[in-house]
């Protein structure tokens, strides 16, 4: 699942405020020797406990004030004095706010980015598109040469070979050119030499680095299966009795016999399963991405996609059958996601006691339990046979969904990738993590921070996970480093870590047949995947959840499947798997 939750409604806004930048570095273009982290050796080191700015200089870099290895990679965590600059320049930030609509300002006005500028003496102009334009957008500013200085996610939006756009193209910066500006940034890439992850998604090539990521401070579980828990006690189960894709039928049917109001104990969603990993007992996903086709690799090391094999029609079949069995709401179509009124009003009507949440949000979403003493309690991932390991579903990583690129014609790159690496430092991290005092956090009786009731609890009944998005760091679109406390820092925040620890304990994942992310294609190869995916992706889209509610029986599978090699998956897969086997020889897997 590349997302925690499928959302929907973002603020559009006109734009006309491009910031020009002019300027260019020199890239290299080594072959990636992932295995080589930073050795131990240090350049002389000059960190005077912040007083970083020089005394004629407007700036507050960080350059020769660190400890670095050999590759000029910080060694140590830095510190900066603020503001990081005096000048009045100003920085285009193109981005994305997935919820406008819970404030009352335009983004930029509001008091979180604003408190951000004043801090820094950045000033920023956000240039804010709505999610589903990002793409198309994108390409056009690059058909009209008019990047902003700053793209969110330009790597998952930019058409074409991203490591191009860096070295040949020079649409974008090497970050690794200018790592002297960024030693945050390369510490927490590199701290842990165990974290290939990490390292591979960063290190386009040894030297050639296109996106700062958001990262977490510690990887875990970002979604998982919540369980009502008064309704266990009112069938007399507990959640280790949930161990089965069986005993998960069992339980929805007990939900729906005994429960007066689960009329549909199971929400699906019109992409079937939102948070998108976790009904894969057959090797396979659920979930319908909008974005691609989900490719993974079998024990043979063979290439295949999600909703194209037996493993698919085996899942689907029994989605089929307990939608007969009146387990999932017949008006499951007009459900993307959970924050649309159609979803809430049946939430909050106890309608539902199964669910995928964010693992942030089982505290949280306790509001909707009619019995003070309820909890949502964290499920393992089913199996169809107890011992049997899952191959795929539970990759847990600290790379989070925002990053951001800079674009190589930004007429002040050291100063953008300053204010950048600024978020990943302590005190960056933890003001962009924690937000402002007295709005987003505040002290306890005991003088300990706390998140804020308006977060939390907000009167208008909007998730907390959302609400962060907008008052603390988008994680969701932009660079930074998320503290990862932050968001179970609320009464009862205690069930969060409870869920850590039990998914944690009860994990049965190998990982062996994920299909890495970080795979480098040539031009050649993404020309291909573009042009054979387009066909692939709608005739599955327009077939495959059909077999859900019966609108295309099961009997009609094998003619669905032999479909697939009218529409070139054939030769998707075959481009996936010369990619993947030179990936391999590379030693990268």
């Amino acid at each position: 699942m590349k997302k925690t939750l499928s959302l929907i409604m973002a603020l559009v806004l006109i734009l006309s405020l491009f910031v020009g930048c002019a300027g260019k570095q020199d890239t290299g273009n080594k072959a990636p020797d992932n295995t080589n982290t930073p050795s131990q050796t240090t350049q002389p080191a000059n960190n005077d406990g912040g007083e970083d700015k020089e005394e004629d200089s407007p700036y507050s870099f960080a350059s020769g004030k660190f400890k670095a290895d050999d590759r000029g990679i910080a060694l140590e965590k830095y510190e900066y004095t603020l503001p990081l600059t005096t000048t009045d320049e100003a920085f285009s930030f193109w981005t994305c706010c997935y919820t406008p609509f819970y404030i009352d300002v335009e983004y930029a006005e509001s008091s979180f980015p604003v408190k951000v500028e004043e801090m820094t003496g950045v000033n920023i102009e956000y240039i804010l598109i709505s999610p589903e334009n990002r793409a198309q957008n994108l390409s056009v500013l690059l058909a009209a040469d008019d990047l902003p200085d700053i793209i969110s996610q330009a790597n998952f939006y930019y058409n074409g070979v991203f490591a191009d756009g860096i070295t040949e193209d020079n649409w974008f910066a090497n970050i690794y050119d200018y790592r002297e500006y960024c030693p945050n940034y390369f510490y927490e890439v590199t701290k842990d030499p165990d974290d290939k992850d990490i390292y591979n998604k960063t290190f386009i090539e040894d030297d050639v680095v296109g996106t700062f990521w958001c990262l977490r401070d510690k990887a875990y579980r970002q979604n998982t299966i919540f369980v009502r828990s008064d309704w266990l006690d009112r069938i007399g189960w507990t959640r280790d009795d949930i161990v089965t894709w069986q005993d998960t039928h069992d339980l929805l049917t007990a939900f729906k016999s005994q429960i007066e109001t689960a009329f549909y104990p199971c929400i699906l969603y019109s992409n079937i399963e939102s948070a998108g990993t976790h009904w894969n007992m057959y090797d396979t996903v659920a979930y319908v991405s909008p974005y691609g086709g989900q490719v993974f690799v079998d024990e043979n090391k063979q290439v295949y996609m999600a909703h194209t094999t037996w493993r698919d029609e085996l899942l689907m079949a029994d989605i089929a059958q307990w939608f007969k069995e009146g387990l999932f709401d017949p008006d499951w179509m007009s459900t993307p996601d959970m924050t649309v009124d159609t979803f809430r009003n049946k939430w909050v009507n106890d309608q539902f006691g199964y669910i995928v949440l964010a693992t942030s949000d089982c505290s949280t979403e306790t509001g909707v339990l009619d019995d003070p003493d309820a909890q949502w309690l964290a499920l393992r991932d089913p199996v169809l046979e107890k011992g049997q390991k899952l191959h795929l579903g539970d990759q847990r990583s600290r790379v989070y969904y925002g990053s951001a690129s800079v674009s190589a014609k930004c007429e002040n790159i050291p100063l953008v990738m300053t204010w950048i690496d600024w978020r990943y430092s302590e005190s960056g991290a933890d003001f962009m993590s924690w937000g402002e005092e007295n709005i987003a956090w505040e002290y306890d009786e005991n003088g300990n921070r706390k998140v804020t009731e308006f977060l939390y609890n907000h009167p208008n009944g909007q998730n907390f996970t959302m609400m962060l998005l907008i008052y603390c760091l988008n994680t969701l679109c932009d660079p930074g480093l998320d503290i990862n406390s932050v968001h179970y820092n609320y009464p009862n925040g205690e069930l969060v870590i409870e869920a850590y620890e039990y998914l944690d304990d009860r994990s049965n994942y190998d990982g062996a047949y994920e299909f890495p992310s970080t795979i480098n294609y040539t031009a050649e190869q993404m020309g291909e995947i573009s042009s054979y995916s387009s066909d692939v992706m709608t005739y599955m889209q327009e077939n495959f959840l059909a077999f859900v509610d019966g609108s295309k029986p099961m009997s009609e599978w094998a003619s669905y499947e032999a479909g697939f090699q009218n529409v070139g998956l054939p030769k998707l897969l075959a481009v996936y798997q010369e990619a993947y086997d030179a990936y391999a020889a590379e030693g990268r897997v």
